[in-house]
């Protein structure tokens, strides 16, 4: 079988998938976040265009097109870490920032490509097909895709770990507001982070590697179905991805935590205030039994005991070395066990009895504070 034709087969299929990705988001009511993957996949569907263009060796008939894709694939973790944030601050899902800094990449890339665009044909086509150590700069016009192609790599990473520390400032926030975390940490995007960065490192071998040593079409063959993948899988996964409502945003901006010790001396509670609070919170976990809601939050919490959000997390984080999430869980997982001992309620209902949306956050939860599976402690 011929490798390249392969490789042109699945071009082909990225092609197509892309651009029913993009049908499909034009045909439903766009949203800030929708936008931010047009972006996305609009710049992708050129990047996978040019590989058909390279491929099909429709570079001998078009020259001038060459390089074209460049400036665009600046736009894609820019558009990645938009939508991103989009998701987690409605705040930011209420307008598309055209205007944005984070757009600078691709006006940088295409200043500097611009020279080698606006490059006659015929200079094009003759440096194409000449031999690579034949060829000499013409100052600027060719230096400036060189210095582009440089970029990619390290213009690529600041935005992927500006997106983890974004996912990892999500978690703690939304552990410190919310008993149940399910389809707001964003845990899907990291695996999406992994796979793009995959990519990149076959992208930066092949940038930096001898050229003979990854001409071979297995490279490219790599490197596209890393990308068919995280497309087809991102595109699935964001359409069912819903953002932070903004009733749960303001949950979480209408206090501001005191998680530092020198703030916690400046509004340090009484020592009877702490035990008048800390008997509150038993209180609400071992007779009213809050923690069974699954929808319980801290601002709920606060409403029931009429005491601000401040100080119950001052007195968990302080006092009783917990933060919301884990305290309410603590809880369910001794409730969970008590009703294994005296009931033969099933492991699922069990769960959702206590306060659980899905068995598998209830199975990690449960392992987690009892070093056991439910199954394991059930046998017991």
């Amino acid at each position: 079988m011929d490798v390249d034709l392969v490789i042109l087969g699945v071009s082909y299929a990225v092609l197509g998938a892309n651009i029913f990705i993009l049908v499909t988001l034009l045909l439903n009511r766009l949203m800030v976040i929708h936008k931010y993957l047009l972006v996305l996949y609009g710049a992708h569907l050129i990047s996978v265009i040019d590989d058909i263009y390279v491929s099909s060796e429709w570079w001998k008939l078009f020259p001038q097109f060459n390089h074209v894709y460049l400036p665009f694939v600046f736009l894609v973790t820019p558009a990645f870490y938009l939508y991103l944030k989009a998701l987690t601050c409605p705040q930011e899902n209420k307008k598309f920032k055209v205007k944005s800094r984070h757009w600078l990449g691709f006006v940088v890339v295409l200043f500097c490509c611009l020279p080698y665009l606006l490059l006659n044909s015929s200079t094009k086509l003759e440096r194409l097909i000449a031999s690579p150590e034949t060829l000499d700069h013409i100052g600027f016009t060719t230096i400036g895709p060189y210095l582009a192609l440089l970029l990619y790599i390290p213009f690529c990473m600041m935005y992927l770990i500006m997106a983890l520390r974004l996912i990892i400032k999500n978690k703690v926030s939304l552990k410190t507001f919310f008993s149940n975390i399910d389809n707001k940490d964003l845990s899907w995007i990291r695996w999406m982070i992994i796979v793009f960065l995959l990519a990149l490192v076959f992208s930066a071998l092949q940038l930096y590697l001898p050229d003979s040593l990854t001409e071979g079409s297995s490279w490219r063959f790599i490197y596209l179905s890393l990308g068919y993948l995280w497309l087809m899988i991102f595109a699935i996964l964001a359409s069912k991805q819903q953002p932070m409502k903004v009733e749960e945003s303001k949950a979480m901006s209408k206090v501001e935590l005191i998680t530092d010790t020198k703030k916690y001396l400046k509004s340090q509670l009484s020592q009877n205030e702490i035990e008048r609070i800390e008997k509150k919170l038993i209180y609400a976990m071992e007779i009213s039994k809050l923690y069974r809601m699954p929808g319980l939050t801290l601002r709920h919490l606060a409403d029931e005991l009429k005491i601000s959000q401040n100080k119950i997390s001052q007195v968990l984080n302080n006092s009783l070395s917990k933060g919301f999430y884990d305290f309410v869980n603590s809880w369910r997982i001794k409730d969970a066990c008590l009703m294994m001992e005296e009931q033969s309620k099933s492991i699922l209902e069990i769960a959702y009895d206590v306060g659980y949306n899905s068995k598998s956050t209830f199975n990690n939860s449960f392992k987690k504070y009892t070093g056991l599976t439910p199954s394991q402690f059930k046998k017991m």
